[in-house]
């Protein structure tokens, strides 16, 4: 029999001859559970990851925006400072803020239908967009689905 083998062996027999009332049941039974237990939770994974995009406004706390963090079309909530208000030319950087908090930049045509990009809100059929603004889907970034938010007048 291989030392392992014979080692597995030996404790098993330890853990079946230890009794209740022994000081060290509790430990020989915890202890596979215990490791039951974190084997089970790292299989499972954590929660998915919070997805401020779905949520209209922008899902973030006060002082920050959703943005997008890459190309593919993940979201973060991400510090906003004092940038532009609604209705403002922006430039869509990835993992960097460009508009006020709970805004986005987003694109749109201005009067002479060329394509800019302004900060704006996110938005669902439940919401009423500001400033004269119509809820459409767009596309941020080719590889990235569309996103709803509120398409501003031309100016």
């Amino acid at each position: 029999m291989s030392q392992t083998a014979a080692s597995m062996l030996e404790r098993t027999e330890t853990f079946l001859s230890v009794k209740p009332g022994d000081r060290r049941w509790g430990w020989q039974v915890l202890r596979p559970l215990v490791a039951l237990l974190l084997i089970g939770s790292a299989a499972c994974g954590a929660a998915p990851p919070y997805r401020c995009e779905t949520v209209v406004p922008g899902g973030c706390d006060p002082g920050s925006a959703c943005w997008p963090v890459d190309q593919a079309g993940n979201y973060q909530c991400l510090e906003a400072k004092n940038y532009k208000p609604i209705g403002s030319d922006c430039a869509l950087l990835v993992g960097r803020t460009t508009c006020y908090e709970g805004l986005l930049c987003a694109p749109m045509r201005d009067k002479n239908d060329v394509l800019v990009y302004r900060c704006t809100a996110t938005c669902d059929a439940n919401f009423t967009c500001p400033n004269g603004g119509t809820c459409k889907p767009v596309t941020l970034f080719p590889t990235a689905p569309q996103i709803s938010v509120c398409v501003l007048p031309p100016t």
